[in-house]
């Protein structure tokens, strides 16, 4: 009769890994089986179910040093205990995953900072930031780190309402001034819209953003450097009327005479036309400044449509039409 072969040492790994799984790690003369099935197996599915049961030290701390299963050394590092060994895998171990799973577990707020900003590997940083706590170790990571993604990170743990608002206000990258925005609740605010409509990957969201825009300061940038045409077509029109408004006849007139000199964002035989009123209008109510009168006289001669249009004729303008379109004079 063939002697008694247990199933853990069976030829077949599925029997094996079943085998593995049904031990009770609280005997300990399992763990002794463990720890064999641990060393000599040489099937990592089978070698990964054993460290899931496994509770010495010695053996996981060999097996998170050499075992040639990747998946194998980091589930025995998140299994040590000790954390002076957690901390020689957090900041020496070759493998990026293995220090990815020690530095998950350490608090050590300034081991952390040194991590967050001196490991070679952004997914190891990341893991780094996650565990920081500190807000003045997060709110220089979230200022100053090259890494747009770690100061992303950084950002989503911060609470101080100010840093918040700078970074929204100044950090290089879009997403991480949209998350600082939405850290704020302040994703409806004007500017935040005005970042979205230049900004947003998807075209509806843009035109939806821009619609959303009141305020003439944004507008007026958005109408000036969006790269898509539609947006600041949109956002021209509503600077337009936006600038009807105004009480401040400088920014009104500084308004007005970026749009007429603009490129074509509007209608050319209607909308120039509304402008070209306007300034008439500014003109004659003699409240401009010098200043913004100059501006506005500098503007004879330009080009406001191809067409005559009888309201540019009284008083301060006279229509000169030739093969070129019509020109405005004062």
């Amino acid at each position: 009769m063939w002697p008694f072969t247990p199933k853990w040492k069976s030829k077949n790994v599925d029997r094996r890994l079943k085998a593995v799984k049904k031990l009770n790690p609280h005997n300990p003369i399992n763990q002794k089986i463990l720890i064999g099935i641990a060393k000599d197996d040489d099937d990592w599915h089978v070698r990964l179910a054993v460290v899931e049961k496994l509770t010495d030290q010695t053996v996981l701390f060999n097996l998170a040093v050499s075992d040639k299963e990747s998946a194998v050394r980091i589930l025995a590092v998140t299994k040590l205990t000790e954390m002076r060994v957690l901390i020689e895998f957090a900041k020496n171990n070759k493998d990026s995953d293995v220090r990815k799973a020690a530095v998950e577990k350490l608090g050590d707020q300034s081991l952390l900072s040194y991590i967050a900003k001196n490991d070679e590997n952004s997914g190891v940083r990341s893991a780094a930031v996650q565990k920081l706590i500190d807000q003045n170790i997060l709110n220089d990571i979230a200022k100053n780190d090259d890494s747009s993604y770690l100061r992303w990170v950084a950002v989503r743990k911060l609470n101080d309402n100010n840093v918040l608002y700078d970074i929204a206000k100044n950090d290089k990258e879009y997403y991480v001034r949209k998350e600082a925005y939405e850290k704020l609740g302040l994703v409806n605010a004007q500017e935040a819209l005005a970042d979205d409509a230049l900004n947003h990957d998807r075209s509806d969201v843009r035109k939806r953003q821009v619609e959303k825009l009141t305020d003439p300061s944004l507008l007026a940038s958005v109408a000036k450097i969006s790269k898509d045409i539609d947006i600041r077509k949109i956002a021209s029109s509503k600077l337009f009327e936006a600038s009807l408004s105004l009480t401040d006849l400088s920014l009104k007139t500084t308004i007005l005479i970026q749009l007429f000199i603009g490129d074509d964002y509007f209608d050319i035989n209607k909308d120039k036309t509304k402008i070209a009123k306007e300034l008439k209008l500014l003109i004659r109510q003699k409240l401009l400044s010098r200043n913004d009168k100059a501006k506005i006289l500098q503007l004879q001669g330009r080009s406001i449509s191809k067409h005559s249009d009888s309201t540019l004729d009284p008083h301060c303008f006279t229509s000169h039409i030739d093969s070129g379109g019509e020109y405005l004079y004062f």
